[in-house]
């Protein structure tokens, strides 16, 4: 049985707290709805909310200074959608509160890349401009002994 070009996406969302205990509740309660309304379904290059592992919803639990919220899931050859997939979640986080996201795509074919996402000032807030993501490739290359 052949994978036939697996590409497995995984990341991180460095969200934000407050010192103000209903601020932090807020932007939890935020950045979860965001990720609720993706729903169960979606088209390919999907991004669904089951792909999500958001932070319990007591403050703090499982956090020490930064909640962060993660995502994984596999696709077949997502690299030729790539662009879609990004649209797709950058519209996720222009939605949240947050101060860096970073994901990594795996392929077979094109080794890993790692996407990057930082805020201007102290964090991003909903409806804000996000900047512009950088991209770092990282590709094994086999060498032929003589």
């Amino acid at each position: 049985m052949s994978l036939d070009q697996e590409s497995v996406v995984h990341g991180l969302i460095r969200t934000v707290t407050s010192t103000d205990r209903l601020e932090s509740m807020n932007f939890r309660q935020v950045n979860r709805n965001a990720i609720l309304s993706l729903g169960t379904e979606d088209d390919f290059p999907y991004l669904t909310v089951d792909m999500f592992n958001l932070p319990g919803t007591q403050e703090m639990q499982g956090t020490y200074l930064t909640p962060v919220i993660q995502l994984a899931g596999s696709y077949r050859a997502v690299e030729y959608e790539w662009g879609r997939w990004l649209a797709k979640f950058e519209s996720l986080l222009s939605c949240m509160y947050w101060r860096s996201a970073t994901v990594w795509l795996e392929t077979e074919l094109s080794g890993q890349h790692v996407f990057s996402w930082q805020c201007q000032g102290d964090y991003h807030q909903p409806g804000q401009r996000i900047l512009q993501v950088c991209c770092e490739w990282e590709h094994e290359v086999g060498f032929v002994r003589p």
